[in-house]
């Protein structure tokens, strides 16, 4: 392998090890339940690492994902077999509900609800 080839390789692999932005160290994965729940939900994720929503598609039901909170915004409807995600580079208390299948009253959330946080470096 010539030089410049194995000095690429290098940076590529070191890229991908200190999360170089558009890849993710690690992984949750948070799944839509037959008794409308996410599970978990809630989760723990460091820097760059990504959560995955699914909606299993055996349930044949309907649900979203979407924000709230003021901190970041996420709106993604998942038909059956559907997944979505998120990677997480800043720090906090990210909130997020099926609005299918969750109430929210004064900023309390009961039924399909979760949380992410994304704790400190």
């Amino acid at each position: 392998m010539s030089g410049t080839k194995r000095t690429s390789v290098v940076v590529a692999a070191c890229l991908l090890v200190l999360g170089f932005p558009g890849t993710s160290l690690a992984r949750e994965v948070v799944k839509a339940t037959t008794a409308n729940r996410w599970n978990p939900d809630f989760v723990h994720v460091g820097w760059g690492e990504k959560v995955i929503w699914k909606n299993p598609a055996w349930q044949g039901r309907e649900h979203d994902v979407t924000a709230y909170g003021r901190n970041w915004s996420k709106d993604v409807f998942l038909a059956p077999g559907e997944r979505t995600s998120k990677v997480f580079r800043k720090r906090g208390t990210y909130k997020y509900r099926c609005t299918l299948h969750s109430n929210l009253s004064n900023g309390n959330c009961s039924g399909m609800c979760g949380v992410v946080h994304r704790a400190p470096l």
